[in-house]
């Protein structure tokens, strides 16, 4: 796929999934800073959401670099970044297993439980950063290929 449909792919998959869950997350802040100031599961639940947050605004680091530089921007993305976005899909699908096994939502479920449901609303964001990891060992494949 040239590079230009593939960046352009990849705007589309931004504004239609990261913008809305960015905003999203964006609302869920507050009730993280409440959190914090609860005794009884301080580190838990507020340490799961600011890595949520951490691995949101990485996978938008990693996304910008391809859409800037194409497959040498994700070259110098440092691994810490793609860490970060690796941590926050292991999140997202911790989230979705404990959302499936715990359908009931009752008032003795903790924080952090309560938490790493909402996590799972990351889920769609792998769909730009598995984009754009295809990308990456795709082009890099080719490019040792050739």
């Amino acid at each position: 796929m040239p590079t230009r449909v593939s960046k352009f792919l990849l705007g589309l998959e931004a504004l239609l999934l990261i913008v809305p869950i960015s905003f999203l997350f964006i609302t869920l802040l507050p009730g993280a800073f409440a959190l914090l100031f609860k005794p009884q599961n301080f580190p838990a639940a507020s340490l799961l959401t600011f890595a949520m947050g951490a691995a949101l605004l990485s996978a938008a680091r990693v996304i910008a670099a391809f859409y800037l530089d194409g497959v040498l921007g994700l070259r110098r993305v440092h691994g810490v970044w793609w860490f970060l976005c690796a941590a926050g899909a292991l999140i997202s699908v911790a989230g979705v297993v404990t959302a499936t096994l715990r359908k009931s939502v009752d008032a003795s479920e903790s924080d952090f439980i309560f938490v790493l449901k909402l996590s799972a609303v990351g889920v769609p964001l792998m769909i730009p950063l598995a984009h754009v990891l295809l990308e990456y060992f795709f082009r890099k494949q080719s490019a040792h290929a050739a």
